[in-house]
């Protein structure tokens, strides 16, 4: 007779294995091939021997009641994810932000995410490379797995997972454990001060909050995903990183099917293009009306001028003035941190090496990016635009100047999903904008008695470096939006 308690769990039943696949990739967007099932019987071992069960189906009926949220799927992942890792892995990749990034960063606070942080020991390569190289950095490191995260937190490692690196990087960054803590070597606090640690799930929201990042590294990772699934998750990611930062991924992998968004820099390293709208299908928005209000703003102190070419913002309260004719200026805010700004471009596309603002497609971009590096959440974002009159009623191209800047901002606007909230688009008048930073309100005034000198000011700046004009404060009543 056979000793049944000296046998391994049976293998685990195709229609659970299906339940597995289902869950694993609608939960972390993990695709298991059928391949994969050895593995995850091997895999689950563990949380089998937890509740004394012999066999998987008792332990797939848990999951099957258990809620997405749940401790039990939580620990489901935990199990499945590999966590393979080691100091300094793909060493190339910290040579590249020693001697790429961090120069053109000198004296500027930077920041970095690591997306797949596994028990830190990537994270602390990319800090002791800041230190050594005296980089001010902000260091993001997550995982969907909280085990390995609880290691990574804690910063303490076996000695023979710091053996490879050098006696001078073990002195300068770890301390030697003793007694007890013999043959462990935790990292030095400073080093672990540098790094924010967060459990987020790649596929789901609640990714880290602030500024947008100038390098975010993800290896390893693309080839748990479907192609679907890599491609939403790597066009996120651009929407959180600056234009020209920099995203690095492992050595097996590729973004060669996301041209549009990154450029290959070498050795698995791509650079966040930057510079154009985002390709997608244009929703025009509705009319906004404007609300008409006679209500002071409260002062505003400093005041901001800005002309044609200008962009400007600000995360502490004040007011950013311009005069436009068939120029737009468009004010973009975070309403909930009261950080925005304003820009003033002439044309909606264009090439200038001196004032690339200038043209609406540069000045929008580099808006955002300004009211982002200040703080504010991509996902809030809202807008308020003015301007593009027929002052100029045709260049020499007979092109109607103000028709297609107000064309261009409701169109790049919608590709971007930012919501304009108020406008005030074309018209036969010059405006005055005086845009509050602090209360997200913009009061407008209409200039009638100097619309000749705005046009031959703007027919001038097409071809030479534009000059402010004058801001005047007694014609119409000001419009507040």
């Amino acid at each position: 007779m056979t000793d049944t308690t000296l046998l391994g769990p049976p293998a685990l039943g195709e229609r659970d294995f299906a339940f597995l696949q289902e869950l694993i990739m609608r939960v972390a967007g993990i695709h298991l091939t059928p391949q994969k099932k050895s593995l995850i019987e091997g895999r689950l071992a563990k949380r089998l021997r937890h509740y004394g069960m012999r066999e998987y189906a008792p332990y797939v009926a848990v999951l099957r009641d258990a809620d997405a949220t749940s401790d039990e799927v939580r620990e489901l992942i935990n199990a499945v994810t590999t966590n393979k890792t080691s100091f300094f892995r793909e060493e190339h990749h910290f040579h590249y932000l020693r001697d790429e990034v961090f120069p053109s960063f000198s004296g500027k606070s930077l920041r970095i995410w690591c997306a797949a942080s596994s028990t830190g020991e990537e994270p602390y390569s990319i800090a002791m490379t800041a230190r050594d190289a005296r980089v001010n950095v902000e260091i993001v490191a997550s995982d969907i797995d909280t085990n390995v995260l609880a290691t990574a937190r804690a910063g303490v490692y076996r000695e023979d997972r710091v053996a490879d690196l050098s006696l001078d990087l073990q002195r300068r960054h770890f301390l030697r454990g003793s007694g007890d803590k013999a043959g462990f070597y935790r990292v030095r606090p400073e080093l672990q001060s540098m790094i924010d640690f967060q459990r987020v799930n790649l596929i789901e929201g609640g990714w880290p909050a602030g500024a947008p990042f100038d390098v975010i590294f993800c290896r390893n990772v693309i080839i748990y995903f479907n192609r679907e699934t890599q491609d939403k998750l790597f066009r996120r990611f651009a929407e959180r990183m600056v234009p020209g930062g920099s995203m690095i991924i492992g050595h097996s992998e590729n973004l060669s099917w996301l041209s549009d968004l990154y450029e290959p820099m070498g050795k698995t390293v791509y650079r966040r293009r930057g510079g154009e709208p985002r390709r997608s299908s244009l929703v025009r928005t509705g009319s906004v009306p404007a609300v008409t209000a006679k209500a002071p703003l409260p002062p505003a102190t400093p005041v901001m001028r800005i002309e044609a070419g200008g962009v400007h913002a600000s995360k502490a309260a004040m007011e950013i003035r311009t005069v436009l004719g068939s120029c737009v200026a468009a004010c973009v805010y975070d309403p909930a941190l009261r950080i925005g700004g304003m820009n003033h471009f002439m044309l909606p596309s264009g090439e200038s090496s001196d004032r690339p603002a200038r043209y609406g497609v540069h000045a929008m971009e580099l808006l955002i990016n300004q009211v982002m590096k200040l703080g504010g959440e991509r996902s809030r974002l809202r807008a308020k635009v003015f301007g593009g009159a027929s002052v100029i009623k045709a260049l020499k191209s007979g092109a109607d100047v103000g028709r297609k800047n107000s064309e261009f901002i409701r169109a790049f606007l919608a590709a971007e999903r930012i919501p304009i909230e108020a406008e005030q688009l074309g018209g036969e008048y010059p405006l005055e904008v005086r845009f509050h930073t602090g209360t997200t309100r913009a009061r407008v005034r209409a200039i009638i008695d100097r619309s000749a000198d705005i046009f031959r000011s703007e027919q001038r700046v097409v071809v030479l470096p534009p000059k402010p004009a004058p801001i005047t404060t007694d014609d119409l009543d000001s419009v507040l939006f």
